[in-house]
């Protein structure tokens, strides 16, 4: 792999696998590539350095709704948690994801 553009776009292919939740197999077989070849290029790259998760506050405009709201966490793999929207679970998500 020579040139810097053909290594972003690897580096890009690997962001966005990570992103898709899908098994590697699953990817390439999307992006029509080989799963050899993608597999080969994430172990000799490595996963991108991401920055960390940053919380953002959230303003309940109307107090009826967050009553029956929730806030849904969902892992690459396809698991969910399910929280009721309010301050304590809030507070547990971002010890949870510390």
């Amino acid at each position: 792999m020579g040139s810097d553009s053909s290594l972003e776009h690897i580096k890009s292919l690997i962001r966005s696998w990570e992103l898709s939740g899908l098994s590697k197999s699953a990817f390439c077989r999307d992006q029509q590539m080989s799963y050899h070849k993608f597999n080969y290029w994430h172990k000799r790259i490595g996963t991108p350095v991401r920055s960390a998760a940053a919380f953002v506050p959230v303003e309940v405009i109307n107090p009826r709704t967050a009553l029956t709201e929730r806030i849904t966490v969902r892992s690459k793999s396809g698991m969910e948690v399910s929280f009721p929207m309010n301050k304590e679970s809030i507070d547990l998500i971002r010890q949870l994801l510390q």
